[in-house]
Formats: structure tokens, sequence, C-alpha cells
């Protein structure tokens, strides 16, 4: 097996890309209408995605392939921060780090690289600690004073890192569950 993208692992890249964008976009829509649930989105997003992520990484085992999808990630992120898109080209490269070091078909490393690789959806909250006064304008802009003020309570400066910690607390039960999906399902199909 090759370790060089082709243009049938790009396309994987494309599809598995856009399945884990569109999820994670309608996660976060969902749970925005409720300050609270918006401010620990990351959490659901986690625990929610860990499938996706660990179908494409086994279906599309090439270098490269995980920092391509956070390319896309970082696009997507942008109408959010610049600081956003940066997390996430960071998290991407230490997730190909951790798969190059342990092989893409290991399944412990796929589940390792998702702890990290979930921290990509925290990137948007960057905005509340480095950028506060304009990340609340544009929440204010958006959704009203009265949602802003809410989601301000809920945010503040000092979220990262608690945040980050119940992300990876998900991601490693969404691992979990993602493992026994793919063996219970992807596997006997052949599709992994």
């Amino acid at each position: 097996m090759t370790s060089r993208l082709h243009v049938k692992d790009l396309i994987n890249v494309g599809i598995f890309a856009a399945v884990y964008i569109i999820v994670m976009m309608a996660v976060v829509t969902a749970l925005g209408m409720v300050p609270l649930l918006y401010a620990i989105a990351p959490v659901f997003v986690a625990l929610i995605c860990a499938t996706i992520y660990m179908l494409f990484v086994m279906r599309a085992p090439k270098t490269g392939a995980v920092f391509v999808m956070s390319v896309l990630m970082a696009f997507v992120f942008m109408g959010a921060s610049y600081y956003a898109s940066i997390w996430v080209l960071i998290v991407g490269v230490v997730t190909e780090v951790i798969l190059l070091n342990g092989g893409y078909q290991s399944l412990k490393r796929v589940k390792l690289s998702y702890l990290i690789y979930s921290l990509t959806t925290v990137g948007p909250y960057f905005g509340v600690v480095l950028m506060k006064d304009v990340y609340f304008a544009k929440t204010e802009a958006y959704y009203g004073a009265e949602y802003a003020d809410a989601l301000a309570r809920f945010l503040p400066p000092w979220i990262l890192l608690p945040l980050m910690g119940g992300t990876i607390v998900a991601a490693f039960f969404g691992a979990l569950l993602g493992e026994r999906i793919l063996k219970k399902h992807f596997r006997k199909a052949g599709i992994v």
C-alpha cells in the first residue's frame, strides 16, 4: 500500500470532510438555540462525529488525508476568526504526526488521533479569549443582545481549558462507540 494520496483518496477526503462538517454544523446549529448548549457544543460534536472520523481514517489511510480535511475545516472556520483556522491547521498537523508514528490502520492510534482532532471544534471559541469584544459584538448582531449577554455568562475567558478537557473526554467515549460501530457494522460489511 502506497502512502501517497491519489485521486480516489482525495475523493474520500472530500466526501468524509463534507459529512463531518455537515454533521458538526447540524449539531452546533441545533445546540446554538440555547446559549448554554452552544457554549459546550464541542463536547457534543466530539461524541457524535467520532465514528465519521474513524471510518474516514480507516478508509483513507494515507499520509496527509487528515491534514487535507483540516484545511477544508479551516476554510469553514474562517467565518469565526482566523485564530480558529490557524488552530484547526495546527491540530491537523499534530493529528498527522500521531497517525504517522503508529500507522493509519492501528485502531489504537486512530482513537488517540481523534482525541486530538476533536479539539478542532474548540477553535471558534478562541475569539472569546483573544477578541472578546468582537466575538460578542458579532454574536449580538446575529442573535440579539439578550442571547449575547446569556452566552457571555457561559463563556468566561477561562473557558478554553475546561472546554478542551470536556471535548477530549467526550471524544474518548465517542471513539469507544465508534470502535464498536466499526467492528459490528463496517468490518462485517467489508467496508474497513
